[in-house]
């Protein structure tokens, strides 16, 4: 299966559904699975940036499983669950719109330029500046247990043996 390194919050909030576009500064060809590897990189910064809004309530509301639950808890060097990638728009293709429902695709496939609308949430877990790329996934899964495991950077493969449940 293929996978992708993220560093926490974005590997946690992407595999729970809170996060459904991640960002990128390569566009990417592949559609299918893709197992999420969260990295061992933490620091004070990335501490602080899970306590602002909009991403301590959405950590909060999909990840914490006690009440004594702080943001350093978020499993590191570890696949943390999967997505399915279902598309890949170029950052000047991203609309941003008030309302947070889920993104929209705008245009269909037959259209020479589509658009994708994301909600202000969503458009604050990523980085949409000129020149990036935005994947859209679908069906998150979110591992009970991470499994540890190295990452890479770019796209990696990990066995399928390694998580078969990522495959349902």
């Amino acid at each position: 299966m293929k996978a992708i390194s993220l560093w926490q919050p974005w590997a946690s909030l992407l595999v729970c559904g809170a996060k459904r576009v991640e960002t990128r500064g390569w566009p990417i060809k592949y559609r299918g699975p893709l197992a999420v590897h969260a990295t061992k990189r933490w620091d004070g910064e990335l501490a602080a940036l899970c306590e602002t809004e909009p991403f301590l309530s959405a950590l909060l509301a999909n990840v914490a499983d006690s009440e004594s639950w702080r943001p350093a808890d978020l499993p590191r060097g570890a696949v943390v669950g999967r997505v399915y990638v279902a598309d890949c728009f170029p950052a000047e293709c991203v609309i941003r719109d008030a309302i947070d429902d889920g993104p929209e695709v705008l245009g269909g496939d037959a259209a020479l330029v589509r658009k994708l609308v994301i909600g202000s949430t969503e458009h604050a877990f990523g980085d949409y500046t000129a020149g990036r790329f935005a994947w859209l996934t679908h069906s998150p899964l979110r591992l009970e247990e991470p499994v540890p495991w190295a990452g890479c950077l770019g796209l990696f493969d990990v066995p399928d043996e390694l998580v078969p449940v990522l495959l349902t």
